[in-house]
């Protein structure tokens, strides 16, 4: 009797041993899946923190250059608004190509005998 009890634990131990080496391995194999699957997650989010920052850099940019554009714009307006103050148009009179305006106020002036700063400022 104490032969079968003592061959029944040994198949016991034997069998549990089994069991317990099937599941150490499998534990082991899920260990290793879970670490490639953390190093995966660290590298999507270093990944996102590196696009995160690039899109703040370029909106920062977007938004400089929206700026400078906005300047430009201005400076362009202004331009052409003192190139508006500094034309005059005479109706009935021919262009000429490559017409000199200062002479042609002078002539003017002196025809209207009126000096060419009451011609510039109307």
């Amino acid at each position: 009797m104490k032969k079968l009890l003592s061959d029944i634990v040994f198949e016991i131990k034997k069998a549990v041993k089994k069991e317990i080496g099937s599941f150490s391995e499998a534990l082991s194999s899920y260990c290793q899946k879970l670490d490639g699957m953390m190093d995966t997650l660290a590298m999507i989010t270093g990944k996102i923190k590196e696009l995160k920052n690039k899109n703040t850099y370029l909106m920062n940019q977007n938004k400089h250059l929206e700026l400078k554009i906005d300047v430009m714009e201005q400076y362009i307006r202004s331009l052409e608004q003192k190139q508006l103050n500094n034309t005059f148009e005479l109706a009935r009179v021919p262009e000429i190509k490559d017409e000199n305006t200062e002479i042609i106020l002078n002539i003017l002036a002196t025809k209207l005998n009126i000096g060419k700063k009451e011609i510039t400022n109307s």
